[in-house]
């Protein structure tokens, strides 16, 4: 399985603002505390219909263009990633320097216009309609905050805050600005997910009443561990 894929997927999910967070609020009829949950339940935060469906939804449009804050590895990860999707395109990239900005601008496409060296400037930089936050976990809330006043929509990497409070403000700035605020919890969105889904309702399983899970890597490509 192809990463690309799996963001691509996540895209379609992030954009409608393209997928299944356009399946809980159009054509399912539910009321609208049935929708709340099920948009809850998928780790987004809004409840503006018109920002969950993207202005460019229409058969052959431009992908959503995106900036990214900070250039470490899993910044790198969704950069490959955006250059296999179809949804998405990335166009800008923030730093707290300018020569990694462009650096990971020489590396990944982007022009050297759009590399910028702060957050501050990335967030306002008007080519920019999303963006991935991908700081160490102690700086989402203060980006994600910034980069939804600014009007852009944030996929946030995880854990999108450092307290359920964080959580709550970075939520209540999403409704407030009316932009869509998601986690970037990508097994969500993963193939297999779904085909699990597909099985448990179809009943092929049988009844479920219990389900052990554990999540591992394989790390045996890899030479360091992650800090």
């Amino acid at each position: 399985m192809k990463w690309s894929m799996v963001w691509d997927d996540a895209l379609v999910e992030f954009t409608a603002i393209r997928g299944a967070v356009s399946r809980f609020w159009v054509g399912e009829g539910q009321d609208a505390d049935g929708r709340r949950s099920a948009e809850l339940d998928a780790g987004v935060y809004s409840d503006t219909v018109a920002t969950m469906i993207h202005p460019n939804m229409t058969e052959g449009a431009e992908p959503l263009r995106w900036g990214i804050v900070a250039t470490g590895k899993i910044a790198g990860v969704f950069a490959r990633g955006l250059l296999e999707a179809k949804e998405g395109r990335l166009v800008a990239v923030g730093s707290r320097t300018g020569d990694s900005a462009r650096r990971f601008a020489q590396e990944h496409g982007i022009s050297a216009e759009h590399a910028h060296g702060s957050y501050t400037e990335l967030i306002a930089d008007e080519d920019v309609e999303a963006v991935y936050v991908a700081t160490p976990h102690p700086g989402h809330r203060e980006v994600v905050l910034a980069a939804l006043a600014a009007g852009k929509h944030v996929l946030c990497e995880k854990p999108m805050g450092m307290n359920l409070e964080e959580v709550k403000e970075m939520q209540a700035a999403a409704l407030a600005n009316e932009r869509t605020l998601m986690e970037a919890w990508m097994y969500r969105c993963h193939p297999q997910t779904d085909k699990l889904v597909e099985l448990v309702k179809e009943g092929v399983l049988g009844e479920l009443c219990h389900v052990p899970v554990s999540y591992t890597h394989l790390r045996a490509h890899e030479t360091e561990a992650d800090l």
